[in-house]
């Protein structure tokens, strides 16, 4: 049986799930499946494909070719199985396997565009429904999954993140910055809640510089960040792999004061590069993290405030941080979750 996979997340920058799916290629790749990538244009400059089977479909673009175009090519395909690492695929198929990372568009509408927020309510129980398996990064979503779209948990499996090998690998001494600095990093719309991580670095009176990477996505509404009117506070935008480690590796501590995920990368991205990690306090993150971190309220500018300024005073908690990281890291990896997927895949096979 041949296996597709949807490649049209090779189209965009290297976010978030986008991550997830390029990295789970490569090392499903590693791993010895066999597989081909349907692309819908023009590979991302940011990939390396130059080891993938990748075939383009040159007819329409985004959900219209994913929804059109990706079904009428495998229409007339038999034995096959189409995989979905970054989304909901055709919704209206019966063989392949879809990605759910997270509902956190039913979990608070109105982070999302309205567009966006319509169009994966009705979408979404579809394809979770006819499709022959799902895969989702926490047993958190599995469950959110089961609860909120009342899908058979038997039929979910869970395909952890981990890190890609640019972040974790070797360490860079090259000053990124002239200065100590505390690091946030994330896409900047609503649910990563940098408006209140603003207000309590204002209220700390912290000196010690904020850095923020992560660009702002399109999808989200406004999500009322500004550093305008707060100093030492640095937007830098969206940054490469290889900048992202040195910015890690050099920064005093990292925060991340999300109020859902469905996995959260970038703290585990942290923790590898020894930097110790305050985040929020959400069912997910316990899952994924446990006593390696520490943990704020994210409703609470003050607590976010107070622990900033106790882990930037602090460097013996510091260091009891980056000892308790090293036990987290060894539990995730891109070679463990492609042998699991690759069990599922065959499994749905036969």
């Amino acid at each position: 049986m041949k296996v597709y996979i949807n490649g049209r997340f090779l189209t965009s920058k290297m976010m978030g799930i986008n991550r997830f799916a390029y990295e789970m290629c490569k090392a499903m790749q590693e791993e010895g499946l066999d597989f081909e990538i349907l692309v819908p244009g023009k590979t991302c400059d940011c990939y390396d494909t130059s080891s993938f089977k990748i075939t383009p479909i040159k007819y329409l673009s985004s959900h219209l070719w994913e929804q059109i175009t990706l079904p009428l090519y495998l229409l007339l395909k038999k034995d096959y199985i189409l995989i979905n690492f970054s989304g909901l695929g055709p919704v209206l198929f019966k063989k392949q396997i879809i990605t759910i990372h997270d509902l956190a568009f039913l979990e608070n509408p109105n982070w999302y565009s309205k567009g966006y927020y319509y169009i994966y309510k009705l979408l979404t129980p579809i394809a979770a429904r006819n499709a022959r398996k799902i895969f989702t990064v926490s047993n958190f979503s599995k469950h959110e999954i089961t609860s909120k779209l009342h899908i058979n948990e038997y039929k979910i499996e869970i395909i952890y993140n981990a890190i890609s090998e640019e972040i974790n690998k070797g360490k860079d001494d090259t000053p990124i910055a002239s200065e100590k600095y505390i690091l946030s990093v994330a896409s900047i719309d609503p649910r990563k809640n940098f408006g209140q991580l603003l207000k309590a670095y204002l209220k700390s009176g912290i000196k010690t510089p904020l850095y923020i990477a992560g660009s702002k996505n399109k999808v989200f509404g406004e999500s009322g960040i500004s550093s305008e009117s707060i100093q030492n506070v640095k937007l830098l935008g969206y940054v490469s792999d290889a900048d992202l480690k040195r910015y890690y590796a050099q920064a005093e501590l990292f925060i991340y004061p999300s109020l859902y995920e469905g996995f959260g990368i970038p703290p585990l991205e942290a923790i590898s590069n020894n930097c110790p990690v305050i985040i929020s306090d959400i069912p997910v993150f316990k899952e994924i993290y446990k006593d390696s971190v520490c943990y704020v309220n994210p409703h609470s500018d003050e607590d976010i405030a107070e622990k900033m300024k106790l882990l930037i005073n602090n460097n013996e908690k510091r260091e009891e941080l980056r000892a308790k990281g090293e036990n987290i890291l060894s539990l995730y990896s891109w070679k463990k979750s492609a042998i699991k997927a690759i069990e599922v895949i065959k499994e749905c096979m036969n």
